[in-house]
């Protein structure tokens, strides 16, 4: 999604967030992402080393496999890594400033925070979204066939 967005937007700063366990699932979306080079994209990766989502297994990144290294292969070349807090602020802030593709891999403790559960369904939430790009970028993304059919300038 933040890619598209990224591309879409191409004059808009895309932040995405991530997980290891996700990222590991989905790793051809970083060749993705590299073969693209939305300049206006910062990925970031949450590693906590396990899948949170179940019970802690370990995902490769508590053994070998370094996700900022993979990014790199795959053709990122600003890919970095931060172990505290002070170096993923450092981090963010030159990815911020700069006009080019950035992956942020931090590196964080695992636990889950006592966080509500967000008040919105996914649905709902997708259409909020939608709404505030229309929006802020003045477009009209999600139109009826029905509502542009009667629109003088849609014909």
């Amino acid at each position: 999604m933040a890619l598209g967005l990224a591309l879409a937007l191409p004059h808009r700063k895309v932040v995405a967030f991530d997980g290891d366990g996700s990222l590991l699932l989905n790793l051809g979306s970083l060749a993705t992402i590299a073969n693209q080079h939305p300049r206006n994209l910062i990925h970031i990766v949450f590693d906590n080393e396990c899948y949170e989502s179940s019970r802690g297994a370990p995902t490769a990144t508590a053994g070998l496999a370094d996700l900022a290294a993979i990014a790199r292969g795959s053709g990122i070349a600003n890919a970095i890594t931060v172990k505290t807090p002070a170096e993923f602020e450092e981090g963010f802030r030159r990815a911020l400033k700069s006009d080019d593709l950035y992956f942020i891999l931090a590196k964080v403790d695992a636990g889950a925070g006592d966080v509500p559960a967000a008040a919105l369904d996914a649905q709902e939430n997708k259409y909020r979204f939608v709404r505030y790009i229309e929006k802020s970028e003045n477009l009209a993304i999600l139109t009826s066939t029905l509502s542009r059919a009667s629109d003088p300038q849609a014909k």
